[in-house]
């Protein structure tokens, strides 16, 4: 399960016509998408799977516009996890050759998550 949050960290988000960001469930693949949102800060909360656990090289800066770190900057408990804040502006967002998706979308906020007890790392 993936959350979006204003950068409080505990106010849902909400999107350009006011509604709440709906919580996503992702695919085997991972990908999740939140759309329609204002510029502004946000704060991304994963629900880990049980058996699951973050792995060991993170990047606490959700804000590096890299595609291939994992953002954990808190463990809330309960196999939760959230990034740390990533500011969206208009025209400011990573380029398609980073994400794939324009300069008015991010999609460099991960999480990486293992089956506990193993332990990866990046060379």
């Amino acid at each position: 399960m993936v959350a979006l949050f204003q950068a409080d960290g505990t106010t849902p988000a909400t999107d350009l016509s006011g509604a709440t960001v709906v919580s996503q469930t992702t695919g085997s693949d991972g990908l999740y998408n939140f759309t329609n949102l204002p510029e502004g800060g946000y704060v991304v909360k994963v629900t880990m799977p049980a058996g699951y656990s973050p792995t060991v090289n993170q990047e606490v800066d959700a804000n590096t516009d890299d595609d291939t770190d994992s953002n954990i900057a808190d463990d809330l408990g309960n196999q939760v996890y959230a990034s740390g804040v990533v500011t969206l502006t208009i025209g400011g967002e990573p380029a398609s050759s980073i994400d794939t998706d324009g300069t008015n979308g991010n999609l460099t906020v991960d999480f990486g998550y293992k089956p506990s007890g193993r332990i990866w790392g990046v060379a």
